[in-house]
């Protein structure tokens, strides 16, 4: 019970702090004028990338570490709540 109660928060926490970067990231679209074209999209782009080092000012949000953070955090609370479902 204990562990599937971890899994259960891992998985929750994870998916809403992913859900909130993305719409962060959706929410400062608007206001974005260039970014990098190695990118495929826009909001990608706004995640991942940081400080721009040119002269064009595109900056993005650089939450891509976190983002990353929060897929861990799901794949590791599917896991755990999986191992459970297979042990009951």
């Amino acid at each position: 019970m204990k562990r599937t109660l971890i899994g259960a928060v891992l998985l929750i926490a994870g998916v809403l702090q992913n859900i909130g970067i993305i719409i962060s990231a959706t929410i400062s679209i608007p206001h974005f004028s260039s970014w990098s074209t190695t990118y495929p999209s826009r909001l990608w782009f706004l995640i991942f990338a940081g400080k721009s080092k040119y002269q064009s000012g595109a900056d993005g949000l650089s939450l891509g570490i976190l983002f990353i953070f929060g897929i861990i955090m799901i794949v590791s609370g599917l896991l755990i709540l999986l191992i459970e479902y297979k042990n009951n």
